[in-house]
C-alpha cells in the first residue's frame, strides 16, 4: 500500500516517536482519492489506493495515488504510431504541513528562471504546476491546488507535447472544490486513527490506531525528576 514515493518534496518519515503538538486533521482518502482528477474513459487504471500517514515530526497527511495506463496515438507519424504511456497521479493533504506547500510555491515561482529546466504550466481549475524533463521519456510535475492539496504528476514514455496532449484531458473541478472545503479540525491528543483504502481491492481497506511521544525539553525534564528517588 505505501505507494507513495519517498521524494525531496514529499519525505515522510513514519514513526511513533514524534513531537506531539496541535495539528490539522487530514481530509480521510477515501475523500481524497474520490476527488483525484476525471480521465477519459478509455484510460486503464491500474491501481488506486490511499491513506494516512504520520510523519516524523507527528503531523499526520492523506496520500492518494492512481496509475494509468493510457494508448496514445502518435499522429505525427505515417502510418500512425500507437503509444502506451504510463501515467501516476498522486495528491496529498499537507494539513499542518505547510512546508510542503511552500516548497512547491517556491518552485512554481522559480520555474523559467534556473537552468534547472522546470517549466510553468496551468491545469486549470486554479491548478498550477512546475513540469520538468528529468531524463528521456519521463516527464514530472509538481502543483498546487489551494493551499493544502499538493500533487504530484508523472509520465513516461511521452514527449513534452505528448505530455500537455494528455493532461489538458483531465478535470480538475472536483479537486479544486474539495479545496475549499478542507477540515480544519484540531488533534491534540497525540492519539490518530489511520486508514488505508485500496479501491480495486476493498479487502485490503483497514484502520489501525498509532499515537506519538512528546519529546520537548519541558516533557523529558519532568519525566527525570519524577525518576528521581
Amino acid at each position: 500500500m505505501k505507494s507513495f514515493l519517498l521524494t525531496s518534496v514529499f519525505l515522510l518519515g513514519v514513526s511513533s516517536l514524534a513531537l506531539s503538538k496541535p495539528v490539522i486533521t487530514p481530509v480521510h482518502p477515501e475523500s481524497l482519492l474520490v476527488s483525484l482528477p476525471v480521465v477519459p474513459s478509455d484510460w486503464k487504471l491500474l491501481s488506486s489506493s490511499a491513506s494516512n500517514e504520520l510523519m516524523g515530526s507527528g503531523e499526520p497527511v492523506t496520500i492518494a495515488t492512481r496509475r494509468y495506463e493510457i494508448l496514445f496515438e502518435d499522429k505525427s507519424v505515417e502510418p500512425p504510431l500507437v503509444k502506451k504511456l504510463l501515467l501516476k497521479l498522486v495528491a496529498m493533504d499537507v494539513a499542518s504541513r505547510t512546508e510542503t506547500v511552500e516548497t512547491f510555491r517556491s518552485q512554481l515561482s522559480l520555474a523559467g528562471q534556473g537552468e534547472d529546466g522546470r517549466r510553468k504550466i496551468d491545469f486549470g481549475s486554479g491548478v498550477l504546476g512546475a513540469l520538468r524533463i528529468p531524463s528521456e521519456g519521463i516527464i514530472k510535475c509538481n502543483a498546487l491546488c489551494g493551499d493544502r492539496l499538493a500533487l504530484q504528476i508523472e509520465m513516461q514514455g511521452a514527449n513534452e507535447k505528448e505530455f500537455v496532449s494528455v493532461f489538458k484531458a483531465l478535470d480538475f473541478a472536483n479537486l479544486s472544490a474539495l479545496a475549499r472545503r478542507l477540515p480544519d479540525s484540531l488533534n491534540s491528543s497525540g492519539r490518530f486513527t489511520l486508514f488505508i483504502v485500496d479501491e480495486l481491492n476493498p479487502k485490503k481497506n483497514r484502520s489501525y490506531q498509532v499515537g506519538t511521544v512528546d519529546f520537548s525539553t519541558e516533557v523529558m525534564e519532568s519525566r527525570k525528576n519524577s525518576a528521581t528517588p
